[in-house]
């Protein structure tokens, strides 16, 4: 299993280099398109939550980022020290309530979860561990 790791803090801008690093070793394993996204969705959507709510107002913190591409599927890690917050506990958002009657937000998450294929998350030591599995379909 190829692996990648990164490590970055918690500001906005620095998801754009993660992206294109992301997306870069991806193409080369010939990771098809479908898998590609979701884990471009993922990390965007799971990294901007963990940026903008569980460091909101804190100084320099670090997210720790894991990416596997194995023959038949594609692991992301992601692992932050905030405060804990597991993803899977959101209730899905209500889709036939008019849109203008549905709170802002919360449509992200679900998206990722709708994409990919595994979501898992775990509390250890101080540490939110979210991990996401996509299927590869290139074969």
């Amino acid at each position: 299993m190829e692996r990648l790791c990164f490590t970055l803090t918690n500001r906005l801008d620095e998801i754009a280099g993660l992206t294109r690093r992301t997306a870069a070793f991806l193409e080369s394993h010939q990771v098809d398109v479908d898998a590609a996204f979701a884990i471009d969705l993922a990390l965007e959507e799971m990294v901007s939550n963990v940026i903008r709510h569980g460091y909101k107002n804190e100084d320099s913190q670090q997210i720790c980022v894991r990416l596997e591409v194995g023959s038949d599927q594609i692991v992301l890690v992601i692992e932050d020290c905030g405060p804990p917050f597991n993803p899977l506990d959101l209730p899905e958002p209500d889709l036939d309530r008019p849109i203008d009657q549905r709170p802002i937000g919360g449509l992200g998450i679900f998206l990722v979860r709708k994409t990919v294929d595994r979501m898992d998350y775990e509390r250890r030591e101080d540490r939110n561990i979210l991990q996401i599995t996509v299927a590869r379909h290139d074969g």
